[in-house]
């Protein structure tokens, strides 16, 4: 079980989405965050700071926010530990017209990449993760092997089960 909180202008300020976090924390409960999708906000470094599972959209994230998730991914030797996964969706930036995110420079920073379709009626009427992977390649700069990698690890990994869910 987990849970998800969506960290926005409009939805939980950064106070709420603290308590929320925190509440999930003490429960046992791992954490998603829906952050960065509307604007510049603090979801990407409290997904961070309180070891989400992953971060979810990301289309307005700043290079501090990108080094944070590439270092959610490094322990205090520099070997690899478990971080944050940084999950672009990027049939749903189309859809809402929204500014793709970065994920070639995630992926250059060292971050773990998943992508997603958010099939939902709302914002992404679309379960097709054969167009979100080539919308990838052919949109956001990755290799054909990044995206599928992305879209199967880095999807297993957004979900704590990093053995499992690729090709």
């Amino acid at each position: 079980s987990a849970v998800d909180v969506f960290c926005e202008t409009g939805a939980f300020n950064e106070e709420e989405t603290r308590r929320i976090l925190e509440v999930a924390r003490s429960a046992g409960l791992a954490t998603r965050v829906h952050g960065n999708q509307l604007g510049h906000g603090p979801g990407v470094q409290l997904a961070v700071e309180y070891g989400a599972l992953s971060v979810d959209h990301l289309g307005f994230i700043t290079p501090e926010d990108i080094d944070a998730l590439a270092d959610s991914w490094r322990d205090d030797s520099g070997g690899e530990r478990r971080g944050t996964v940084a999950t672009v969706l990027p049939a749903c930036d189309l859809s809402t017209r929204m500014p793709l995110a970065p994920a070639r420079q995630l992926i250059d920073a060292g971050a773990r990449l998943a992508i997603a379709s958010n099939c939902n009626p709302g914002t992404s009427f679309t379960s097709s993760m054969g167009f979100c992977v080539a919308t990838a390649v052919l949109q956001m700069g990755l290799t054909i092997r990044e995206a599928v990698e992305a879209a199967t690890l880095g999807g297993a990994m957004a979900l704590g089960m990093h053995e499992d869910g690729w090709l």
